[in-house]
């Protein structure tokens, strides 16, 4: 099986591709509850799985000249309101996610003698729907 790298993987927010990307993530999760009793056969724990979602983040790189690029992320965190993402690969038979999320956090560092950026996290809302690229 041929192995690629994530650079022709790619994220966008709010329909913009994602400036200067150089590593970004997506975590999916099912929250469980416990569904044991005094009764419980054997002394062993049972389990029902609850709802799902997930959750994501991504950094990016700031030149000089991506100031409106920044203040449209920060805009769109402060505004709280869910905008739609497309995650995934642009290869013919790699997967693409859909979906919503809402900005909650944006980290801009600067350190010294290296290249400045800003990170950001975000949580999905609502449903979402993963297909494969056909074209």
């Amino acid at each position: 099986m041929a192995q690629t790298n994530g650079t022709n993987f790619t994220l966008q927010i709010n329909t913009n591709l994602i400036f200067g990307e150089t590593t970004s993530e997506m975590q999916f999760s099912t929250d469980v509850f416990e569904t044991t009793t005094k009764g419980s056969t054997g002394r062993k724990k049972t389990f029902e799985s609850g709802e799902h979602g997930f959750t994501g983040s991504a950094s990016m790189i700031v030149s000089a000249a991506d100031g409106a690029k920044v203040k449209a992320i920060i805009d769109a965190k402060d505004a709280g309101i869910a905008v739609p993402f497309v995650y995934g690969g642009t290869a013919v038979g790699d997967f693409k996610i859909e979906g919503n999320v809402i900005l909650t956090s944006a980290n801009l560092p600067a350190p010294k003698n290296e290249a400045r950026t800003i990170d950001i996290e975000f949580q999905g809302t609502g449903t979402y729907t993963v297909t494969v690229v056909t074209v």
